[in-house]
Parts: C-alpha cells; sequence; structure tokens
C-alpha cells in the first residue's frame, strides 16, 4: 500500500514535467498537421498559431518548474567550484535567495497582468480563448519554480538523517 502511495506523491510531484511532454506532443502534432494542411492542401490552419502560442507558454513554464527541481537550468560553476566548500554553500543560498527574489517580482507582475486581462477581457480573436487561460500559467509556474528552489536547496543542505537512524527508531523507509 505505501508503494502504491509512494508512486502516486511521484506522479504528483512530476504533473508539470508530464503536463509539459503532453503540450509538447500536441505541439508537434499541430504543427505537423499545420505544415501538411498548408502545403499539401494549400488550406492552411487559421486558428494554429493562437494553439501555438499557448502550447509555447506552457512547456517554457512548466518545463521550468520541472528544470529548477532537477536542477537542469543552466549554470556557469567553473568560478564557484573553485571555492571552498563552505562559500560555494554561502554562494549557492545567496544565489537561490536571488532566483527566488526575481521569481517573486516576475510572480506579482504576473498576476498585475492577470488582474488587467481578466479586466479588458481580452481574447484571441479566432478562438475566443481568453488570454487570462493563456497567461495565467505565468505567476503559478512562479510560485512552483519558487517551491521546487526551496525544495532542492533544503534537501541539498539539510537532508534527512540516513536510513538507518530512521530504521533505528521504528520509521518505515
Amino acid at each position: 500500500m505505501e508503494k502504491s502511495w509512494h508512486r502516486v506523491g511521484r506522479i504528483i510531484a512530476n504533473l508539470d514535467l508530464y503536463l509539459s511532454c503532453i503540450i509538447l506532443a500536441l505541439l508537434i502534432c499541430l504543427t505537423f498537421v499545420g505544415v501538411f494542411m498548408r502545403y499539401l492542401f494549400s488550406t492552411p490552419i487559421v486558428w494554429q498559431e493562437e494553439v501555438q502560442l499557448a502550447c509555447f507558454l506552457w512547456i517554457t513554464f512548466l518545463g521550468g518548474c520541472a528544470a529548477f527541481r532537477t536542477g537542469g537550468h543552466v549554470a556557469i560553476e567553473i568560478i564557484v567550484d573553485r571555492f571552498p566548500r563552505k562559500i560555494r554553500v554561502v554562494i549557492e543560498i545567496l544565489v537561490s535567495v536571488i532566483v527566488i527574489a526575481l521569481l517573486g517580482f516576475l510572480m506579482k507582475n504576473g498576476f498585475t497582468y492577470l488582474a488587467l486581462l481578466i479586466s479588458a477581457s481580452r481574447q484571441t480573436s479566432i478562438l475566443r480563448i481568453p488570454y487570462v487561460l493563456i497567461y495565467g500559467i505565468l505567476p503559478w509556474a512562479c510560485i512552483l519554480m519558487c517551491i521546487n528552489q526551496i525544495y532542492v536547496i533544503v534537501a541539498r543542505y539539510w537532508p534527512k538523517k540516513n536510513a538507518a537512524d530512521n530504521s533505528a527508531k521504528g520509521d518505515a523507509t
């Protein structure tokens, strides 16, 4: 029973990654069909650009969330790696604080932009998709990125006690 809960937890934790993969597959299929329709039948899909815009934004921000969690963002570590471990830890935590502050700024402005879109009731011209649905991922992804950044720092520098300590206390691992 515990393994099934662990599996469910892993699926929920990686939901951003799964969603971005599904949206990427949709984007690839839509682009392929659009090229096929345009060049073979001379009838382009007129709403294709609107859906592609939404797909690009959602893939970017959901993929960014997954990259924060897995440490997949580009980093230039050649200088930091030359410092002693204690200084490296301080630098990495300082960089994380700066990243979280920037994400907080982006999140705040993202919610402000969403409020503006809601008050203006803007929609795409062809499919009439509210822009709030397209750009709505921005502030929520910033929140997820902050959570993932904090999780990575805590897991890296304040890890749980080892499994031997937990089993001695009777905790299941």
